[in-house]
C-alpha cells in the first residue's frame, strides 16, 4: 500500500505521517508548506498566480501533477476539500479528480469545511465564522469558503466524489450529521501528535515569573482580538507574576522552540474540543486554556473532553480575563495539571495509536 497526504495546515499531516512510517507504511506528503509555517512536504506542492495569463502553466502542471499521483498511490487523503485545486492557482478540477478516480479517497474534516460553515452556529451554540468575515477575510487569512460561493460549490463536488470522510474533531462531526453525504462519514479518528515526554512538567514554586503565551495566526477565527483585549488588562494586574505573549506567524520549528518556553498556552476561543496547538502543549507540559461550551458535548465518544486538564477560555473579554486568572491563582498545582495534560494526550492522540486506526480503515476500505 502506497499513502499520499494531501495538504497540510497545523502538522496534522506531517504527524500522521510519522505514525504511519513506525508501523511500516509507505506513505508521502504533498503540500505547499502552508505560507510562513514552512512545514515539511516529500513533494513541493506549487502554488500559481491566479492570473488568467498562467492558465497555461496552471492546465500542464495540474495534468502532470494528477497523473503521477493517481498512477502511483493507492489512498489519497485530503487535508481540506480546496486542497489541489483553486485555492492554490491549480485547476478546480484537479482535486475533484484525484477523489473521484483514486482507489480510495479519504478526506478529513479537520478544518472549515463547508458544513461547519453552514452548521457550527446552529449546532453547537459557538462558531468562528463571524469573527473570521469581520477580521480575517479583510486581511486575506480567512478561509475562502467564508467568503467565495465558488469555492463553496468546489468543496461540494469534492465531498460528492471522494470516498470516505473522517471527522477529527467533536465540532465537525455534530456538523457532519447535517450534510447531503453523511452516508460517507465514518467513525472518528483522534488527532496525531507526536509524543516526547522529554520535556519537563510546568512547575512555578518559585519567584520566575510566569510566561502566558497566545500563538497569533488567524486572529478572527481564534479569538485573539479579546485575547488581547483580555492580555492587556491581566498584564497590569499580574505584573509582577507574569508576561503576556501574543506572537506567531512563523516558521513551525520557530514556534514549536517557543512554546517549549512558556508555561500556560491561551488557544482559540471559538471552539469545543482542542486542535493540534492545545494538545502539543499538553503533550509538552504546558497548561492549556481553550475552547468553550464542552459541557454540551453531544456524542458518548467525546465525554472524554469534558474531564480533560485543559481550562475554558471564556466568550467575553470579562470571562477571559477571569477564567486566566483563576489559572494563574493555581500555579501551585501547574505540576499536577500538566502531568494529567501529558497523560490525557498520550492515551488518546499517540500519533502511532492514531496511525492504527487509519490503517485499519484504509485496508478495510481497499478490500
Amino acid at each position: 500500500m502506497k499513502v499520499l497526504l494531501v495538504g497540510e495546515f497545523s502538522k496534522l499531516h506531517n504527524n500522521l505521517q510519522y505514525g504511519l512510517k513506525q508501523l511500516g507504511v509507505n506513505v508521502d506528503t504533498i503540500n505547499t508548506g502552508d505560507g510562513f509555517k514552512k512545514f515539511n512536504s516529500d513533494i513541493k506542492q506549487l502554488e500559481i498566480s491566479q492570473d488568467k495569463k498562467w492558465d497555461f502553466i496552471r492546465k500542464c502542471y495540474s495534468d502532470l501533477l494528477y497523473t503521477y499521483i493517481h498512477n502511483k498511490y493507492d489512498v489519497i487523503q485530503f487535508i481540506h476539500e480546496l486542497e489541489l485545486g483553486e485555492k492554490y492557482g491549480l485547476r478546480r478540477e484537479l482535486g475533484i479528480s484525484l477523489a473521484k478516480n483514486a482507489r480510495l479517497s479519504v478526506l478529513l474534516l479537520a478544518g472549515c469545511n463547508w458544513q461547519y460553515f453552514r452548521y457550527a452556529k446552529e449546532k453547537l451554540g459557538i462558531s468562528p465564522c463571524e469573527e473570521c468575515l469581520k477580521y480575517d477575510v479583510k486581511r486575506k487569512y480567512g478561509c475562502p469558503l467564508a467568503h467565495d460561493s465558488r469555492a463553496r460549490k468546489t468543496a461540494y463536488a469534492f465531498q460528492k466524489n471522494v470516498d470516505v470522510m473522517v471527522p477529527m474533531l467533536h465540532e465537525y462531526d455534530v456538523c457532519s450529521k447535517y450534510g447531503p453525504f453523511a452516508d460517507k462519514v465514518v467513525e472518528p479518528i483522534n488527532i496525531p501528535i507526536k509524543f516526547a515526554d522529554t520535556y519537563p512538567l510546568s512547575n512555578h514554586k518559585g519567584s520566575e515569573k510566569l510566561l502566558i503565551y497566545h500563538p497569533l495566526n488567524r486572529e478572527g477565527f481564534k479569538g485573539t482580538i479579546m485575547i488581547r483585549k483580555a492580555f492587556k488588562i491581566l498584564s497590569k494586574r499580574y505584573a509582577d507574576v507574569a508576561d503576556f505573549i501574543i506572537e506567531g506567524k512563523m516558521p513551525y520549528e520557530e514556534y514549536s522552540k517557543l512554546m517549549e518556553k512558556v508555561d500556560i498556552v491561551v488557544d482559540e476561543k471559538n471552539g469545543t474540543s482542542f486542535g493540534v496547538t492545545g494538545l502539543e502543549a499538553m503533550a509538552k507540559g504546558k497548561i492549556l486554556i481553550t475552547g468553550n461550551y464542552r459541557e454540551n458535548i453531544q456524542f458518548p465518544r467525546y465525554e472524554h473532553l469534558k474531564s480533560a486538564p485543559a481550562f475554558e477560555l471564556g466568550t467575553t473579554v470579562d470571562e477571559i480575563v477571569e477564567n486566566i486568572a483563576n489559572v494563574i491563582d493555581r500555579r501551585n498545582e501547574f505540576e499536577k495539571i500538566a502531568a494529567s495534560g501529558r497523560e490525557y494526550v498520550k492515551q488518546y492522540h499517540d500519533c502511532k495509536k492514531v496511525a492504527q486506526q487509519f490503517l485499519d480503515l484504509y485496508e478495510q476500505r481497499l478490500k
